[in-house]
């Protein structure tokens, strides 16, 4: 590949950002799109998350083959343009949450329990524990996408030692994890949240590799992801209704490393140069939308108590909604998380 922009990956994030987007929505506001067999007969994009871990992972590994850092530096950059945004996001949920309980004396949704250490996690991106939300719920995939990025770090240290390790160490960091999820093991912490972001993001770095190998092993390599594909659509055929885990794992196994990986081969998606431009920007925002929806959200619910109205389950609503995320997310990227990554690169980070 002659380039590092991925622009098939832009558009997968830019329809992700859009699901999950969706699907908060579907929870927050209690709305049920259509029936569907799959995710238990709602449209239900939750596991839409897995797909940014996959992308997550190849471009990570991307980065680091294409323009390689110190080990410390590499991670200190990764952190820290993740970390301002996510501060700011939960800053601004925490706020919303405080007037929340002030005005009405209750969660602004169940099973929030927010004490001093889960603040404290919430803003360090430290997952917390099984049962608790973070404050901004959303930032739970940053805090896992952090331990990724360690442990990416570790396993980049042991194959610059031992050369072998580069191509097997992340296969068997998924078997090991796929074991673990299985099994119910070690702890429930660990297979729940752990394993939901680092199978896909090892998996997003095989099939960065696969790619590179192409050449060589085209033909079993196009075989491996039809034969996933297949078995991902005999699976649904044979079996209408699976249990969430079941879910998850034909996704995490079949549908989404197929799906990144035939897009990635592909040389263009739409045939028209300038959109890209637009992709490109949309993508750039895309963190912006996914940090900033669900307070939103919450300001919502907030007018929705204050001044008892109810919002109507309506495509007009979620579409106005979704304009006013879009249009606050621009602005947050133009005026903040621009100016953050631009003082970055003069301090050299």
């Amino acid at each position: 590949m002659t380039s590092t922009r991925y622009y098939s990956l832009d558009i997968i994030k830019i329809l992700a950002t859009v699901g999950i987007m969706f699907h908060h929505y579907q929870q927050v506001f209690h709305v049920e799109y259509s029936v569907i067999n799959f995710y238990e007969g709602t449209f239900n994009c939750g596991y839409l998350v897995e797909l940014f871990f996959l992308i997550s992972g190849f471009l990570a590994y991307s980065s680091i083959m294409s323009r390689p850092k110190p080990l410390i530096r590499d991670f200190i950059h990764r952190a820290v343009r993740i970390y301002p945004m996510a501060m700011i996001s939960c800053a601004i949920y925490f706020g919303i949450w405080l007037l929340y309980e002030k005005f009405f004396g209750e969660p602004i949704f169940l099973n929030e329990n927010h004490d001093l250490w889960n603040i404290i996690r919430s803003f360090l991106l430290i997952p917390q524990p099984p049962g608790q939300l973070a404050l901004n719920n959303p930032t739970w995939y940053l805090a896992i996408l952090i331990q990724c990025f360690i442990l990416l770090e570790v396993c980049r240290e042991l194959w610059h030692r031992y050369s072998f390790w580069a191509k097997w160490l992340p296969v068997m960091v998924v078997i090991l994890c796929t074991i673990a999820k299985i099994t119910h093991m070690p702890c429930e912490i660990f297979y729940a949240m752990y394993c939901r972001g680092i199978i896909p993001f090892f998996i997003g770095i095989i099939i960065y590799q696969l790619l590179h190998m192409k050449d060589k092993y085209s033909s079993i390599i196009n075989l491996l992801f039809c034969t996933l594909l297949l078995g991902t659509v005999l699976a649904f055929c044979i079996k209408s209704e699976w249990s969430i885990a079941h879910q998850q794992l034909l996704l995490m196994f079949g549908i989404y490393p197929t799906l990144v990986y035939y897009l990635l081969n592909m040389k263009r998606i739409i045939n028209i140069s300038y959109i890209y431009i637009y992709i490109t920007y949309a993508s750039a925002v895309s963190f912006s939308v996914y940090l900033l929806h669900v307070p939103i959200y919450s300001c919502v619910v907030f007018a929705q108590q204050y001044f008892s109205f109810a919002v109507p389950h309506t495509a007009i609503f979620m579409v106005a909604i979704s304009i006013l995320i879009g249009t606050i997310s621009v602005a947050s990227y133009e005026f903040m998380e621009k100016n953050i990554v631009g003082y970055m690169k003069k301090k050299g980070i």
